[in-house]
């Protein structure tokens, strides 16, 4: 799918923001975006109304219950459901957005906190004693969930946010930024680290850096790292293994061979194709 940066060039060059108007040049968004808009049309007008689409006898689950209360500050999660006299899991599944122990109050926004039925009383009287007035607990809740992540070209704060889960202006408190939304490419900032996350370490010059990104992502760079490894070694030996973007005219150049004596080494022609993790013969 085309991302959020790739849908904006096309808003540039093609000076339109009408999506159909993108759909007319083959060259302006990916196929699977051109088709995907137009599926979640669908489903949300057939949603609307099934039966007029041939749809009938459906079993629809019945919709989440849940009230609501609105905090004057930043809540400690765990001790407000503590004192309700519920279960903090039950709290966090009705509440996906804050992904740490505590819900953050920002002073551009009203804080709302769902709560299981029926509990809104003991909710009121319990949050007045879950608001975190001390400072320093406010900074030790904070300091222990966030890492720091290197800005990538292209990203932004909705995308850095989107990626690690949370909201601009969580990201915005953490970093000091104010009013600001400006990052720039090679920066460090904090991101907050949310349920579902694992540890990731790298090691950025002299800093170890640490962050938790989500488990998927985890085994795609672990899995990165183990090819990165074979290379390594399999360099000694004149094997090299292909990595990601890599193809047999780079693969040539980087050993300062032919791309014909690399082809004739490995028994290839000019129309083979190679994938990651292949291993390829340099000549001598």
């Amino acid at each position: 799918n085309g991302g959020e940066n790739r849908v904006a060039r096309s808003v540039v060059r093609y000076q339109t923001r009408n999506f159909f108007d993108l759909v007319e040049n083959r060259r302006a968004l990916h196929r699977e975006t051109v088709n995907y808009v137009p599926k979640f049309l669908a489903a949300r007008l057939i949603a609307e109304n099934p039966a007029n689409y041939g749809f009938e006898n459906l079993g629809f689950q019945d919709p989440i219950q849940f009230e609501e209360i609105v905090a004057e500050k930043s809540v400690y999660l765990k001790k407000l459901s503590k004192d309700m006299g519920v279960d903090y899991e039950d709290i966090k599944l009705l509440n996906p957005q804050f992904t740490t122990a505590y819900a953050p109050k920002y002073s551009e926004k009203i804080l709302t906190i769902r709560i299981p039925p029926k509990t809104k009383e003991q909710a009121l009287v319990a949050l007045a004693g879950s608001y975190i007035e001390n400072q320093a607990f406010l900074a030790k809740l904070q300091s222990n969930n966030y890492g720091r992540v290197r800005v990538r070209r292209g990203d932004t704060l909705s995308t850095i946010a989107r990626r690690f889960r949370t909201s601009m202006g969580r990201l915005k408190e953490l970093n000091n930024m104010g009013r600001s939304t400006m990052i720039r490419a090679g920066r460090y900032i904090k991101v907050p680290l949310g349920h579902g996350f694992e540890k990731y370490s790298e090691v950025d010059g002299d800093a170890k850096v640490t962050v938790r990104l989500p488990k998927k992502n985890l085994r795609k760079i672990s899995a990165e790292r183990k090819i990165s490894s074979a290379n390594k070694a399999a360099h000694d030996s004149r094997i090299h293994v292909v990595r990601r973007g890599e193809n047999l005219t780079r693969i040539a150049k980087r050993y300062r061979v032919t791309l014909q004596e690399l082809l004739v080494a490995n028994n290839l022609r000019n129309s083979s194709r190679i994938n990651v993790g292949n291993r390829i013969l340099i000549p001598e």
